[in-house]
Protein backbone atom coordinates (compact mmCIF):
# COMPACT_ATOMS: atom_id res chain seq x y z
CA UNK A 1 0.00 0.00 0.00
CA UNK A 2 1.75 3.25 -0.90
CA UNK A 3 0.06 6.46 0.52
CA UNK A 4 0.67 9.74 -0.42
CA UNK A 5 -0.42 13.03 1.72
CA UNK A 6 -1.13 15.49 -0.96
CA UNK A 7 -2.24 18.01 1.69
CA UNK A 8 -4.51 17.89 4.57
CA UNK A 9 -7.56 17.71 2.57
CA UNK A 10 -6.31 15.17 0.06
CA UNK A 11 -5.40 11.91 0.70
CA UNK A 12 -3.82 9.17 -1.83
CA UNK A 13 -3.82 5.33 -1.78
CA UNK A 14 -2.53 2.94 -4.08
CA UNK A 15 -3.56 -0.95 -3.61
CA UNK A 16 -1.70 -3.44 -5.99
CA UNK A 17 -3.46 -6.58 -7.16
CA UNK A 18 -2.45 -8.97 -4.05
CA UNK A 19 -3.96 -5.82 -1.92
CA UNK A 20 -6.97 -5.65 -3.77
CA UNK A 21 -7.18 -9.47 -3.39
CA UNK A 22 -6.12 -9.26 0.37
CA UNK A 23 -9.28 -6.88 1.20
CA UNK A 24 -11.15 -9.91 -0.76
CA UNK A 25 -12.68 -6.69 -3.41
CA UNK A 26 -12.32 -5.69 -7.09
CA UNK A 27 -12.73 -2.13 -9.00
CA UNK A 28 -15.50 -3.33 -10.18
CA UNK A 29 -17.13 -4.29 -6.89
CA UNK A 30 -16.31 -0.99 -6.04
CA UNK A 31 -19.94 0.80 -5.26
CA UNK A 32 -19.96 3.00 -2.52
CA UNK A 33 -23.76 1.62 -1.51
CA UNK A 34 -21.60 -1.63 -1.06
CA UNK A 35 -21.00 -2.07 2.72
CA UNK A 36 -17.84 -4.00 1.35
CA UNK A 37 -16.68 -1.02 -0.37
CA UNK A 38 -17.41 0.95 3.01
CA UNK A 39 -15.59 -1.55 4.90
CA UNK A 40 -12.62 -1.15 3.02
CA UNK A 41 -12.80 2.36 2.37
CA UNK A 42 -13.17 3.51 6.20
CA UNK A 43 -10.10 0.59 6.99
CA UNK A 44 -7.49 2.77 4.35
CA UNK A 45 -8.66 5.65 5.75
CA UNK A 46 -7.47 4.69 9.35
CA UNK A 47 -4.34 3.25 8.03
CA UNK A 48 -3.45 6.84 6.71
CA UNK A 49 -4.55 7.61 10.32
CA UNK A 50 -1.87 5.27 11.70
CA UNK A 51 0.66 5.36 9.04
CA UNK A 52 1.06 9.00 8.31
CA UNK A 53 -0.75 10.93 11.46
CA UNK A 54 -3.26 12.15 8.39
CA UNK A 55 -6.94 12.40 9.98
CA UNK A 56 -8.93 13.78 7.06
CA UNK A 57 -12.18 14.95 8.42
CA UNK A 58 -15.32 12.92 6.90
CA UNK A 59 -18.18 14.71 8.83
CA UNK A 60 -18.40 17.22 5.72
CA UNK A 61 -18.73 16.28 1.75
CA UNK A 62 -16.28 13.09 0.67
CA UNK A 63 -15.22 12.65 -2.89
CA UNK A 64 -13.35 9.44 -3.32
CA UNK A 65 -12.18 9.09 -6.73
CA UNK A 66 -10.62 5.37 -7.73
CA UNK A 67 -9.11 5.30 -10.79
CA UNK A 68 -8.04 1.30 -12.20
CA UNK A 69 -4.66 1.51 -13.28
CA UNK A 70 -3.02 -0.20 -16.06
CA UNK A 71 -1.33 -2.85 -14.29
CA UNK A 72 -3.98 -3.75 -12.20
CA UNK A 73 -3.53 -1.71 -8.94
CA UNK A 74 -6.15 0.94 -7.66
CA UNK A 75 -5.54 4.66 -6.95
CA UNK A 76 -7.96 5.86 -4.39
CA UNK A 77 -7.94 9.49 -3.66
CA UNK A 78 -9.93 10.99 -1.20
CA UNK A 79 -10.52 14.65 -0.92
CA UNK A 80 -12.33 16.05 2.33
CA UNK A 81 -13.98 19.21 2.10
CA UNK A 82 -14.94 20.59 5.19
CA UNK A 83 -18.56 20.98 6.48
CA UNK A 84 -20.49 24.05 5.95
CA UNK A 85 -21.91 25.79 8.73
CA UNK A 86 -25.84 24.62 8.62
CA UNK A 87 -24.58 21.71 6.15
CA UNK A 88 -27.07 18.91 8.11
CA UNK A 89 -25.93 15.73 6.17
CA UNK A 90 -22.72 14.68 5.10
CA UNK A 91 -21.96 13.66 1.53
CA UNK A 92 -20.30 10.96 0.25
CA UNK A 93 -19.18 10.56 -3.58
CA UNK A 94 -17.54 7.60 -5.12
CA UNK A 95 -16.69 8.45 -8.87
CA UNK A 96 -14.75 5.79 -10.66
CA UNK A 97 -12.30 6.01 -13.54
CA UNK A 98 -10.32 3.72 -15.92
CA UNK A 99 -6.44 4.35 -16.31
CA UNK A 100 -4.97 4.30 -20.02
CA UNK A 101 -1.77 4.07 -21.05
CA UNK A 102 0.32 7.32 -22.82
CA UNK A 103 2.75 5.30 -24.69
CA UNK A 104 5.49 7.72 -26.00
CA UNK A 105 8.41 6.23 -28.00
CA UNK A 106 11.68 7.89 -27.56
CA UNK A 107 14.58 8.23 -29.74
CA UNK A 108 17.57 8.27 -26.42
CA UNK A 109 16.52 8.82 -22.90
CA UNK A 110 17.28 12.56 -23.41
CA UNK A 111 13.82 12.73 -25.49
CA UNK A 112 12.26 10.82 -22.59
CA UNK A 113 13.86 13.03 -20.04
CA UNK A 114 12.45 16.51 -21.99
CA UNK A 115 8.92 15.08 -22.04
CA UNK A 116 8.70 13.83 -18.62
CA UNK A 117 9.47 18.02 -17.74
CA UNK A 118 6.90 18.73 -20.58
CA UNK A 119 4.25 16.07 -19.28
CA UNK A 120 2.85 18.47 -16.40
CA UNK A 121 1.52 15.13 -14.86
CA UNK A 122 2.58 13.46 -11.68
CA UNK A 123 0.33 10.60 -13.40
CA UNK A 124 2.15 7.21 -12.59
CA UNK A 125 4.50 6.40 -14.78
CA UNK A 126 7.26 3.46 -15.99
CA UNK A 127 10.14 3.57 -18.39
CA UNK A 128 11.57 0.95 -20.87
CA UNK A 129 14.33 0.62 -23.10
CA UNK A 130 15.07 -1.87 -25.95
CA UNK A 131 18.63 -0.94 -27.53
CA UNK A 132 18.93 2.52 -27.74
CA UNK A 133 14.76 3.09 -28.00
CA UNK A 134 12.70 3.97 -24.70
CA UNK A 135 9.32 4.06 -24.20
CA UNK A 136 7.80 6.23 -21.50
CA UNK A 137 4.42 4.74 -20.56
CA UNK A 138 1.80 6.78 -18.48
CA UNK A 139 -0.86 6.05 -17.14
CA UNK A 140 -4.13 8.34 -17.01
CA UNK A 141 -7.46 8.78 -16.06
CA UNK A 142 -9.14 8.56 -19.61
CA UNK A 143 -10.50 11.70 -19.69
CA UNK A 144 -7.27 13.12 -19.45
CA UNK A 145 -5.65 11.14 -22.16
CA UNK A 146 -5.46 13.43 -25.02
CA UNK A 147 -4.00 15.88 -22.66
CA UNK A 148 -1.18 14.34 -21.65
CA UNK A 149 -0.31 13.05 -25.09
CA UNK A 150 -0.48 16.55 -26.61
CA UNK A 151 2.03 17.82 -24.36
CA UNK A 152 4.40 14.85 -24.55
CA UNK A 153 4.10 13.71 -28.27
CA UNK A 154 6.83 16.21 -29.51
CA UNK A 155 9.48 14.63 -28.06
CA UNK A 156 8.95 11.34 -29.43
CA UNK A 157 6.43 8.73 -31.15
CA UNK A 158 2.46 8.07 -29.75
CA UNK A 159 2.21 4.39 -31.29
CA UNK A 160 -1.60 3.89 -32.69
CA UNK A 161 -2.11 0.76 -29.93
CA UNK A 162 -0.93 1.88 -26.26
CA UNK A 163 -2.87 -1.30 -24.75
CA UNK A 164 -0.49 -3.11 -26.90
CA UNK A 165 2.51 -1.23 -26.76
CA UNK A 166 2.30 -1.10 -22.91
CA UNK A 167 1.41 -5.12 -22.92
CA UNK A 168 4.24 -5.38 -25.67
CA UNK A 169 6.85 -3.09 -23.21
CA UNK A 170 6.12 -5.60 -20.23
CA UNK A 171 6.59 -8.61 -22.00
CA UNK A 172 9.86 -7.74 -24.26
CA UNK A 173 11.17 -4.41 -22.87
CA UNK A 174 13.63 -3.89 -20.09
CA UNK A 175 11.79 -2.10 -17.58
CA UNK A 176 14.80 0.99 -16.24
CA UNK A 177 12.02 2.68 -13.75
CA UNK A 178 8.88 0.16 -12.59
CA UNK A 179 7.45 3.09 -11.12
CA UNK A 180 7.66 7.00 -10.26
CA UNK A 181 9.85 7.57 -13.93
CA UNK A 182 8.56 10.94 -14.51
CA UNK A 183 9.48 12.04 -10.78
CA UNK A 184 12.52 10.96 -11.64
CA UNK A 185 13.16 11.59 -14.99
CA UNK A 186 12.35 15.40 -13.81
CA UNK A 187 15.10 15.17 -11.67
CA UNK A 188 17.53 14.39 -14.63
CA UNK A 189 16.78 18.00 -16.09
Amino acid sequence: MRIVTVNEFRVEVTLSPEELREFDITYEQLDYADADTRRVLWTLLAEVRRMNGVALDVSGKLLIEVTKETDGSCRVCFTSLPQKEGQIASVKQLVKTEAEPVVLECADLDDAVRAAQAGKTDAPGALYRLGSRYRLILSVPSDEWETAALRICEFGELPPDPLLCAAECAELWQCVIPEGAVELLRKLC
